[in-house]
């Protein structure tokens, strides 16, 4: 701005010397010197213009930890299970949220729950982020509250499933951390297993979260992504607790390979299940 003013006032006093001196070289020595001051001018604008687009380029959203939850199904007074309004750490608003009071000692929070079919979960990746369905039926909790769950401190996970056939299972791990987006909601932690169902989700560890629009596990084979499976960790294939609610041995379908699965004529066959729940609770050191 400065420099602008300068230039302007540069003008006026070269017009005047031109009228009181009538020297036509002079006037035109003043112009050439000018030209060449904006010359410069615009040089260190667009230099400037550069520099702001490349910090603007290397700027990435935060990956940073929340500070410790503060009020979560373990928390709630009642011991009844039911839609109870809860929040992630003090500074944000609360949501309502499924609390599971009565099984496996209670305080479960739900991320995850089918069992009838009634919502679609081939999803694009902006869906799964916000998470869909509805809180007392079919649903899906959302992968930026999962992450900011699992980050703010240790969460342990328990998942329910029961098959086509009435086989039921469980999985219990002891630690389970998503990673933000900036890491793709990276299966980040999942350890410590025990339960009835088989151990599956280890062999997703590290994965990157996929949807039908975000394929972020681009050396897995098959490509989950390219058949309606909707989101999920893909790694080796042995889970998905997200692909499409039918009654199938086929791998396009919701299947924990372990808690029924086969092989024979030298093909894997994956029978479907019929329900799942997956849970998450504070872990109490």
């Amino acid at each position: 701005m400065k420099q602008g003013l300068l230039l302007l006032l540069s003008c006026a006093a070269i017009l005047t010397l031109a009228s009181e001196e009538n020297s036509e070289d002079i006037v035109l020595n003043k112009l050439d010197n000018i030209e060449s001051k904006l010359q410069e001018l615009q040089n260190a604008l667009q230099n400037l213009r550069e520099e702001v687009l490349k910090n603007r380029a290397e700027i990435k959203p935060s990956c940073a930890k929340n500070i410790e939850t503060s009020l979560l199904c373990r928390n709630v007074s009642s011991q009844v299970s039911g839609v109870y309004q809860i929040s992630i750490n003090n500074g944000t608003e609360s949501f309502p949220a499924f609390c599971e009071q009565k099984a496996h000692g209670g305080g479960w929070l739900v991320v995850q729950h089918r069992f009838d079919g009634s919502v679609d979960f081939d999803r694009n990746w902006d869906a799964y982020r916000k998470g869909f369905g509805s809180v007392g039926g079919e649903y899906w909790i959302g992968l930026d509250r999962l992450h900011q769950l699992t980050s703010s401190r240790r969460q342990e996970l328990l998942i329910e499933m029961k098959s086509f056939s009435d086989r039921e299972g469980f999985a219990h791990y002891k630690a389970f951390e998503i990673g933000c987006e900036i890491d793709n909601f990276s299966l980040k932690i999942i350890d410590g297993y025990s339960g009835t169902a088989g151990e599956g989700l280890e062999y997703h560890k590290g994965s990157n979260f996929s949807t039908l629009d975000h394929n972020n596990n681009l050396n897995t084979s098959p490509d989950y992504t390219t058949t309606k499976q909707g989101g999920w960790w893909y790694g080796k294939g042995w889970t998905n607790l997200n692909g499409p609610y039918i009654n199938s041995r086929s791998i396009d379908s919701m299947f924990w390979y372990n808690l029924n699965g086969y092989y024979a004529n030298n093909r894997y066959y994956y029978p479907a299940l019929s329900h799942s729940r997956m849970m998450i609770r504070p872990v109490v050191s």
